[in-house]
């Protein structure tokens, strides 16, 4: 299962770093979560998020997580935080 996960990841990512701008521009009103964009992993993963940024020449994956989460809290804590 993990296996398939990380390829349905990868995937997403490899789609993302093509196409940067298929994401959705979020809009959340702290200022450090400006300009994220999200996009959904591939299936049947697809209820996680990807949120990222990019410029002409990188794509930075920034976090992925479920999309049923409090979002703008979560984003502003640090990855691997406790509920």
């Amino acid at each position: 299962m993990a296996r398939r996960y990380l390829d349905a990841v990868w995937k997403s990512l490899e789609g993302l770093a093509a196409q940067p701008g298929l994401g959705k521009l979020r809009s959340f009103p702290h200022p450090a979560l400006r300009g994220l964009r999200s996009f959904r992993v591939a299936p049947p993963f697809d209820v996680h998020l990807i949120f990222y940024r990019y410029t002409e020449t990188e794509l930075f994956a920034e976090r992925i997580m479920s999309g049923r989460r409090d979002l703008p809290r979560r984003l502003r804590e640090s990855p691997g935080a406790s509920d």
